[in-house]
């Protein structure tokens, strides 16, 4: 089976970052603790919108 050679190509790329000093994030890493929070907010509030739309079609 083929395996995918992403992470080697992500850790490649970390390594060229770190070598020349510049300051990157982590695709998994949080950038802002407001935006977070404000996302995870909007996603919650989406969620009880859609549990209600689908209770008032049942």
């Amino acid at each position: 089976m083929a395996q995918s050679i992403e992470p080697n190509i992500a850790d490649l790329a970390n390594r060229w970052l770190k070598s020349y000093g510049l300051d990157y994030k982590l695709e998994q890493e949080s950038l802002n603790s407001q935006i977070d929070k404000a996302l995870i907010s909007a996603i919650q509030k989406q969620v009880i919108k859609d549990v209600v739309y689908i209770q008032t079609k049942n």
